[in-house]
């Protein structure tokens, strides 16, 4: 099996793109990462990264390699969640994200009722369009208008939310929708 530390600093080095950039990140020397890469290349029997004066490339075989060591780390903070999840208790901090739109239409009005419900939790609620990484912890759950593609979230619809379009009484003589124009939306 190989050896998951030399994995991760592969991993790191394809993120960044240079082996001083994943020493910093990883917070190693440069000499271990690039003795971990040449270790992993080594048991492979198989170039992964192009080493050049001032970058890192991934090889062909690097970048496959890469997508499935990546499904590795997802797997690893799977599990990390998951025996994190059955030895807590519904006590401290846990961290939300969702779009402001949902923060502000259908969170708000319950806050106090969660508080209420459940007095050890402490919600720090961030209403931001971008998506966050569950996976690299940028928040502990996140509510979205779409369904995630990761496979290795735990996805559950909580919901429908039903939208309407209002326009000017100006296009009351656009009878043709391909006439129309989407202007903005206010969230």
């Amino acid at each position: 099996m190989m050896d998951w530390e030399s994995l991760r600093h592969f991993l790191a080095v394809a993120r960044i793109g240079t082996l001083s950039g994943a020493a910093r990140a990883l917070q190693v020397d440069h000499a271990t990462v690039s003795r971990r890469l040449a270790s992993l290349e080594y048991e492979l029997q198989a170039a992964l990264v192009d080493r050049l004066p001032r970058a890192c490339r991934l090889t062909p075989l690097g970048h496959q390699v890469f997508e499935q060591v990546q499904a590795m780390e997802e797997g690893s903070y799977a599990i990390e969640r998951l025996l994190h999840a059955t030895r807590a208790p519904l006590d401290g901090k846990v961290s939300l994200s969702a779009p402001p739109v949902l923060v502000t239409q259908l969170l708000a009005g319950h806050m106090a009722e969660f508080r209420r419900r459940h007095p050890g939790l402490q919600l720090a609620v961030s209403a931001q369009g971008q998506q966050v990484s569950l996976t690299r912890r940028e928040a502990d759950v996140a509510l979205r208008l779409v369904r995630p593609k990761d496979a290795s979230y735990v996805v559950r619809r909580i919901g429908r939310m039903h939208f309407g379009l209002y326009a000017s009484s100006d296009y009351v003589h656009l009878q043709r929708p391909a006439e129309w124009e989407f202007i903005a939306c206010d969230a």
